[in-house]
């Protein structure tokens, strides 16, 4: 603490660091780090009780009677419906809904968003984790068990499964410097991972688990193409950030990263 003054003194643009290397020493790591949304723990309910239902924009929905869930998606792409939205929110307001009825609603920030649907809201933010540890962390939180041990060859399976997670983390760390970490801004998300891993086509995780299985020897060249050249290449129009993504796969995606320990 006393150190923590001094540096106060004489150099009060190092009090952040100070203080957060105080508070690691005496309460440890967790309590710097943002936690991950739980959405089980914010809604209060592990499972959804009945199979999702997809209306169409303009119909009215009528679960709020036999107490079922309803969740309205991207509200900001829907602006101009807002107002009968606002409606049925002051509706249910007066009426009694079923005790187990909810009504969610996802949106992006928007200025002509209705405040009076805010107000009435419980509300609930998640924002792009921030820094190479976060961003690895959460790709991590979303892989399940079953997903780290499917491939015969476990620990080259997770090495390179970890250089996966790497790669794309790097890659979302430098947008954040705009035209100095790419010349283009792209828009790499958490959606072209689920694409390489887990989601819609499953290609990478998939890739990975298979010709490891499939080969003895690690086929390089089939592997970076496919995940640099076809999926997250798919974004990239420059040459100079096509040479620089090539760059972090050949790096990432090599022999030395299951051979040597603590590769960097």
């Amino acid at each position: 603490m006393q150190r923590m003054l001094i540096v106060r003194s004489l150099r009060q643009d190092r009090v952040a660091f100070c203080v957060t290397s105080f508070i690691i020493t005496n309460l440890g790591s967790r309590f710097i780090e943002p936690p991950v949304l739980n959405m089980k723990l914010v809604s209060g309910s592990a499972f959804l009780p009945t199979q999702p239902q997809h209306p169409a924009v303009g119909s009215e929905p009528t679960p709020v009677l036999p107490g079922h869930w309803v969740f309205l998606a991207n509200c900001h792409l829907s602006l101009s419906w807002m107002p009968n939205l606002d409606k049925l929110v002051e509706q249910l307001q007066v009426e009694d809904p079923h005790p187990s009825f909810r009504l969610w609603l996802s949106s992006s920030p928007h200025p002509d968003f209705p405040i009076s649907i805010l107000q009435a809201s419980i509300k609930m933010t998640t924002e792009p984790p921030k820094g190479l540890k976060a961003n690895m962390t959460r790709l991590y939180q979303l892989m399940t068990e079953a997903q780290f041990t499917r491939c015969s060859k476990p620990a080259k399976y997770k090495k390179l499964l970890f250089a996966l997670c790497f790669f794309h983390s790097i890659l979302l760390e430098r947008k954040k410097f705009l035209q100095l970490g790419w010349n283009i801004i792209y828009g790499f998300n958490d959606s072209d991972f689920e694409g390489l891993g887990w989601d819609h086509t499953q290609v990478s995780e998939n890739l990975l688990s298979l010709y490891l299985d499939e080969y003895e020897e690690t086929p390089w060249d089939a592997l970076k193409y496919l995940i640099a050249g076809v999926n997250y290449g798919g974004h990239v129009t420059d040459d100079w950030d096509r040479r620089l993504l090539t760059t972090y796969i050949n790096d990432y995606f090599c022999d030395q990263s299951l051979t040597t320990p603590s590769y960097r």
